[in-house]
Protein backbone atom coordinates (compact mmCIF):
# COMPACT_ATOMS: atom_id res chain seq x y z
CA UNK A 1 0.00 0.00 0.00
CA UNK A 2 1.11 3.57 -0.52
CA UNK A 3 1.26 4.75 3.09
CA UNK A 4 -0.38 8.01 2.06
CA UNK A 5 -3.79 9.46 2.62
CA UNK A 6 -5.52 10.84 5.65
CA UNK A 7 -8.31 9.81 7.90
CA UNK A 8 -9.99 10.39 11.21
CA UNK A 9 -6.86 9.73 13.26
CA UNK A 10 -4.78 12.09 11.12
CA UNK A 11 -7.38 14.87 11.45
CA UNK A 12 -7.48 14.46 15.25
CA UNK A 13 -3.68 14.54 15.50
CA UNK A 14 -3.49 17.62 13.25
CA UNK A 15 -5.71 19.53 15.71
CA UNK A 16 -2.84 19.12 18.19
CA UNK A 17 -0.12 19.94 15.67
CA UNK A 18 0.87 16.28 15.41
CA UNK A 19 1.18 13.85 12.54
CA UNK A 20 1.96 10.20 12.16
CA UNK A 21 4.24 8.39 9.77
CA UNK A 22 2.32 5.54 8.18
CA UNK A 23 4.41 2.45 7.55
CA UNK A 24 1.64 0.19 6.24
CA UNK A 25 -2.02 0.32 5.28
CA UNK A 26 -3.96 -2.92 5.03
CA UNK A 27 -7.27 -3.68 3.35
CA UNK A 28 -7.89 -6.55 5.79
CA UNK A 29 -8.62 -5.08 9.21
CA UNK A 30 -8.77 -8.48 10.90
CA UNK A 31 -5.14 -9.22 9.95
CA UNK A 32 -3.71 -5.89 11.10
CA UNK A 33 -3.31 -6.88 14.80
CA UNK A 34 -1.38 -9.96 13.70
CA UNK A 35 1.03 -7.76 11.73
CA UNK A 36 1.40 -5.43 14.74
CA UNK A 37 2.13 -8.43 16.99
CA UNK A 38 5.01 -9.50 14.74
CA UNK A 39 6.57 -6.09 14.00
CA UNK A 40 7.53 -2.86 15.73
CA UNK A 41 4.55 -1.05 14.16
CA UNK A 42 1.81 0.67 16.15
CA UNK A 43 -1.77 0.00 15.10
CA UNK A 44 -4.84 2.19 15.41
CA UNK A 45 -7.95 -0.01 15.23
CA UNK A 46 -11.26 -0.67 16.91
CA UNK A 47 -10.92 -1.31 20.65
CA UNK A 48 -12.95 -4.54 20.49
CA UNK A 49 -10.65 -5.96 17.82
CA UNK A 50 -7.50 -4.98 19.67
CA UNK A 51 -8.72 -6.42 22.97
CA UNK A 52 -9.96 -9.62 21.36
CA UNK A 53 -6.69 -10.21 19.51
CA UNK A 54 -4.62 -9.33 22.60
CA UNK A 55 -6.17 -12.30 24.40
CA UNK A 56 -4.14 -14.66 22.19
CA UNK A 57 -1.30 -12.57 20.77
CA UNK A 58 1.55 -10.51 22.26
CA UNK A 59 -0.16 -7.12 21.99
CA UNK A 60 -0.39 -4.18 24.37
CA UNK A 61 -3.67 -2.23 24.09
CA UNK A 62 -3.63 1.46 24.98
CA UNK A 63 -6.26 4.18 24.44
CA UNK A 64 -5.75 6.58 21.55
CA UNK A 65 -4.10 9.75 22.95
CA UNK A 66 -6.55 12.07 21.14
CA UNK A 67 -10.33 12.19 21.03
CA UNK A 68 -11.80 10.45 17.98
CA UNK A 69 -15.27 10.87 16.54
CA UNK A 70 -17.27 7.61 16.39
CA UNK A 71 -17.35 6.05 12.92
CA UNK A 72 -20.56 4.81 11.33
CA UNK A 73 -20.20 1.37 9.74
CA UNK A 74 -23.27 0.67 7.63
CA UNK A 75 -24.56 -2.76 6.72
CA UNK A 76 -24.72 -3.32 2.98
CA UNK A 77 -26.34 -6.17 1.11
CA UNK A 78 -27.38 -7.06 -2.40
CA UNK A 79 -30.88 -6.09 -3.47
CA UNK A 80 -31.83 -9.69 -4.27
CA UNK A 81 -31.41 -10.66 -0.60
CA UNK A 82 -33.31 -7.66 0.77
CA UNK A 83 -36.56 -9.59 1.34
CA UNK A 84 -35.07 -13.01 2.04
CA UNK A 85 -36.36 -14.01 5.52
CA UNK A 86 -33.07 -15.65 6.53
CA UNK A 87 -31.07 -12.63 5.46
CA UNK A 88 -33.47 -10.24 7.23
CA UNK A 89 -33.20 -12.35 10.41
CA UNK A 90 -29.40 -12.28 10.21
CA UNK A 91 -29.28 -8.49 9.65
CA UNK A 92 -31.62 -7.98 12.61
CA UNK A 93 -29.43 -10.26 14.73
CA UNK A 94 -26.34 -8.24 13.79
CA UNK A 95 -28.17 -5.02 14.61
CA UNK A 96 -29.24 -6.35 18.02
CA UNK A 97 -25.72 -7.53 18.88
CA UNK A 98 -24.29 -4.17 17.79
CA UNK A 99 -26.83 -2.30 19.92
CA UNK A 100 -26.05 -4.48 22.95
CA UNK A 101 -22.36 -3.80 22.44
CA UNK A 102 -23.09 -0.07 22.11
CA UNK A 103 -25.00 -0.03 25.36
CA UNK A 104 -21.91 -1.42 27.09
CA UNK A 105 -19.30 0.73 25.35
CA UNK A 106 -21.11 3.66 23.75
CA UNK A 107 -19.26 2.74 20.56
CA UNK A 108 -22.05 2.33 18.02
CA UNK A 109 -24.65 4.89 17.01
CA UNK A 110 -27.99 4.36 15.18
CA UNK A 111 -28.65 1.74 12.56
CA UNK A 112 -31.31 0.40 10.26
CA UNK A 113 -31.20 -3.37 9.91
CA UNK A 114 -34.29 -3.74 7.62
Amino acid sequence: MTGTGGGQVDAALAKHGLERRIGLRMPYVILSPLIAAETDLVLTTARWLAETMAENHPLVVKPVPVELTPVDLPMVWHERTHRDPRQRWFRQLLQRVAQEHASKTGAIRGSNGG
